[in-house]
């Protein structure tokens, strides 16, 4: 089995199981930063630790809920097993499952998944980006003006050291109104599919992005830390930020204009 086909598999197998478990009523926990965390969570990443131990055991695991094994290994996998928790636990059907595999701090192949409305996206290295084997390209506008972004997370900018009023002040006067999916890597789908022109996130969590890095890029776009520069994905990051590419310069200029804010 090809490191494709195992991440497909993992994919689509966690998938029946969101499926089965989105309920109205869900019973959730609550972790310390507020996010919440359901059985669900729970069964798909060990389902993910043991697919892994089982067929990649010289390889590292960073995985959100638990289960993380790390030291010099050349490659790491990376998930996230529900990506969007807060709208699943909610009867809110905009969710995925993610699963990247890293090479020296390199994301090389990306998988993600939407099961609700059976959406595969994949990533690889010089291979291109698909969904459902379809070849998927980033939006062809050139200016951010009236353009569509998602912007995540207040708690995650603040953090970083940047002002969120100031970037959402920044969106309006370019007629772009700033949607939040409360969850990166779909929106991140967004854009690698066309649909939106950027999606940002101030996550220091590789589950959140390194997925969306190599799709976005092998469709055409852009993605990087907040000041514009690229970033190792088997260690914490400083913030995420995916574009079409043609406005990745005027995204990070806001960027740097909400740090200018709170620096003063």
């Amino acid at each position: 089995m090809t490191h494709r086909e195992f991440a497909i598999d993992l994919a689509q197998k966690a998938g029946v199981i969101m499926r089965e478990n989105f309920l109205l009523g869900m019973k959730k926990e609550w972790k310390e930063d507020g996010s919440p965390l359901t059985v669900t969570d729970k069964r798909i990443n060990e389902m993910f630790v043991f697919a892994v131990q089982e067929n990649y055991p010289e390889y590292g695991i960073i995985a959100e809920e638990g289960g993380s094994t790390r030291g010099s290994e050349e490659y790491v996998w990376v998930c996230d097993p529900i990506d969007g928790t807060m709208p699943f636990s909610h009867g809110i059907p905009t969710f995925v499952f993610a699963i990247a595999l890293v090479r020296d701090g390199k994301v090389i192949l990306g998988v993600v998944y939407d099961p609700v409305l059976d959406r595969l996206f994949v990533g690889e290295l010089g291979q291109g980006a698909t969904m459902n084997g379809e070849p998927i390209t980033v939006s062809p506008n050139a200016h951010l003006q009236n353009s569509q972004v998602n912007c995540e997370s207040l708690t995650w900018w603040t953090e970083i050291g940047l002002s969120h009023e100031i970037i959402t002040q920044e969106f309006i006067k370019k007629n772009v109104y700033p949607l939040r999916h409360a969850t990166s890597i779909y929106s991140g789908m967004l854009v690698a599919a066309g649909e939106l022109s950027a999606s940002l996130t101030g996550s220091k969590f590789v589950w959140d992005c390194a997925s969306v890095k190599i799709i976005i890029e092998e469709a055409g776009g852009k993605a990087t830390d907040i000041n514009g520069q690229d970033q190792r994905y088997d260690r914490p990051l400083n913030g995420f930020i995916v574009t079409n590419g043609k406005i990745h310069d005027e995204v990070i200029g806001i960027l740097q204009k909400a740090r200018m804010h709170v620096s003063r």
